[in-house]
């Protein structure tokens, strides 16, 4: 196992028959997991806009491609997973923020110091989460 630092780029895409769709004040967005940093990077974005904006979850990929075709719809995802799930007949919208985003993997032996102290104070929060939930103070 390795330390390794991906830089990994996400786009938002919405069908091409809907250039427009940004401009809309209400829009619904899908994604595949809410607490992605991409989705909700591009959330705060849209709400920043104060677009009125619906998040829908869909398990795959493969089932956000088909419901893209309804107007006022988006989705935010990683570039090559977009690639890998061939969507076609889309437009990637340009925002005006950054879509790139750096990922961290923490082999469990490593011997980078910086990258120790990041897992430690992750660590330190899921124990902080877990102790929060049971005693309800979340």
């Amino acid at each position: 196992m390795y330390d390794r630092l991906a830089e990994e780029t996400f786009a938002v895409l919405s069908d091409k028959c809907y250039t427009q769709t940004l401009t809309s004040q209400q829009l619904t967005l899908y994604a595949t997991h809410r607490d992605c940093v991409y989705t909700q990077t591009v959330l705060a974005w849209l709400e920043a806009q104060q677009k009125q904006v619906t998040v829908k979850i869909l398990p795959s990929p493969e089932s956000i491609r088909d419901f893209l075709t309804v107007p006022q719809t988006i989705t935010v995802l990683n570039e090559r997973l977009a690639e890998a799930y061939h969507y076609t007949d889309v437009i990637a919208h340009e925002l005006p923020i950054s879509q790139q985003r750096d990922t961290v993997w923490i082999a469990r032996h490593s011997t980078n110091e910086a990258l120790l102290q990041i897992k430690k104070i992750v660590w330190q929060l899921e124990e902080d989460m877990q102790y929060a939930l049971i005693t309800d103070r979340i």
